[in-house]
Formats: C-alpha cells, sequence, structure tokens
C-alpha cells in the first residue's frame, strides 16, 4: 500500500470513529435503525471535509472493518443494499 493509500485510510477511519458515537453496527435487519448506502456516508464525510478524496471502495473496507454490515432493505422493491446501523441510545453511550 502506498504512503498515500495509507493516509486516506487513516483519514476514513477517523471519520467512521466519529461515526460510531452515534451509532453501532446492526447485526440483524431486525435491529438495524438506519439504512444508509456508501454514497450516503461519503456525502456525509465531504460535508465535515469537503477536500477529503474518498473512493466508494476504500470507505466499504473501513466500514467493513469497524463491523458493519450490508444487506437488502426489508420490504425494498428492488435491490438496494445499505449498510446497517444501529442508533445508539444513552445506556449504550454510557458504555462507551
Amino acid at each position: 500500500m502506498k504512503e498515500t493509500d495509507n493516509e486516506e485510510m487513516q483519514n476514513i477511519t477517523l471519520y467512521i470513529k466519529a461515526l460510531m458515537y452515534s451509532f453501532t453496527p446492526a447485526e440483524t435487519p431486525e435491529e438495524a435503525t438506519h439504512y444508509f448506502s456508501t454514497l450516503d456516508v461519503i456525502e456525509g464525510i465531504k460535508k465535515i471535509n469537503p477536500g477529503l478524496a474518498l473512493s466508494a471502495e476504500k470507505v466499504s473496507n473501513a466500514l467493513l472493518k469497524a463491523g458493519f454490515r450490508i444487506c437488502n432493505r426489508p420490504s425494498a422493491q428492488g435491490i438496494s443494499f445499505r449498510w446497517m446501523f444501529r442508533e445508539k441510545t444513552s445506556f449504550d453511550n454510557n458504555r462507551t
């Protein structure tokens, strides 16, 4: 991996960690409270840091590494793969 690739992964990991203050990976669709596409996650990061160059592949890899899973949303009218997130409660936040 080139140095710039490593720096990019570190930058993405920082944003994923920040995301995990509010969300945790959902294990199943039944426990998911939110579904986000990779593009949704990229757009969220770019709202904070518009100059950050992100690839969908590296963001997907960072989400996988953080424990997030992807699924087709329940009751979807087609194939719409999304990352499953569970919003943390005040109880969850007190444990971290």
